[in-house]
């Protein structure tokens, strides 16, 4: 412990030590920084050593920064502030007695292994181990996201599965939070919710997907129960510069963006 610890101090120091340099070479050596502080974290055991030696770190920094003068406050402010929001860690708070980490070495990095390891800690102790298979790899970089899916005021974890064919569109699974379970689900409609954006104020789901022909389908889901049921929709059809709106492919009747309710061009705006 303690030469993990003195590792923490020697690469404070270093960094520290530089900053009388260009702006550039600041930048440099913010990146070495996160990179090193990030592969030192790694060596820690488990999640209550990592936050035990971070927070050793930031205090190291802050008395450094504060030898050197004014100038450093920046890089304090920098660190202590955003420290604090994992920046350099795979680990993740989904409440207060719950931690969920990703330990592949890929994480947040273009995928070279197409399992995706997800880790939920309960309490210091492992409760659930996820292993997610990607279907499609290109372009993509491991990450995971807490969001409140199905807005039962749990967040739940939501990843980015791929790209479409068409116009490379973002698709997502999620693994919903099961209270009766005490585990998360891995839930089978998230998937067709293309460009998926979570609305927590009116508890809805939209969607946007881009076809060919100029034409664009906006979708909304609601969660009744479990499933995500589809409520609405929208087909923007653009042709020469011009968009119309109908609610069907086979609509007579269409019309201008300033003739659409507000909830509907609310929607529209999210992904203009």
């Amino acid at each position: 412990m303690m030469n993990l610890n003195s590792m923490f101090k020697v690469c404070v120091k270093n960094t520290a030590a530089n900053f009388n340099s260009s702006f550039l070479q600041k930048l440099i050596y913010l990146l070495r920084f996160s990179l090193e502080t990030s592969r030192l974290r790694a060596c820690c055991e488990n999640a209550s050593l990592q936050n035990h030696f971070f927070n050793s770190l930031k205090i190291d920094i802050f008395f450094t920064v504060k030898k050197q003068g004014i100038k450093y406050f920046a890089f304090a402010f920098w660190l202590l502030v955003f420290g604090g929001q994992n920046l350099f860690s795979s680990e993740k708070s989904n409440r207060n007695d719950m931690k969920i980490i990703c330990p592949d070495s890929d994480f947040e990095k273009p995928i070279s292994e197409p399992i995706f390891h997800i880790e939920i800690y309960e309490h210091e102790a492992l409760v659930q181990a996820i292993e997610y298979f990607y279907q499609d790899t290109f372009m993509l970089e491991k990450h995971f996201d807490l969001l409140d899916v199905n807005f039962d005021g749990q967040d739940d974890i939501v990843i980015l599965t791929g790209l479409t064919a068409n116009r490379g569109q973002k698709y997502y699974d999620a693994y919903i939070w099961n209270p009766q379970q005490n585990k998360f689900i891995l839930h089978d409609g998230i998937r067709n919710v293309i460009n998926m954006k979570i609305d927590g104020a009116r508890k809805l789901i939209y969607s946007s997907y881009m076809l060919n022909g100029g034409r664009t389908e906006y979708y909304v889901y609601s969660f009744v129960g479990d499933k995500l049921v589809e409520i609405d929709c929208m087909i923007q059809q653009e042709n020469d510069g011009n968009k119309r709106y109908s609610k069907s492919v086979f609509s007579d009747i269409s019309l201008e963006y300033d003739a659409l309710p507000s909830f509907w061009k609310s929607i529209i705006n999210l992904y203009d």
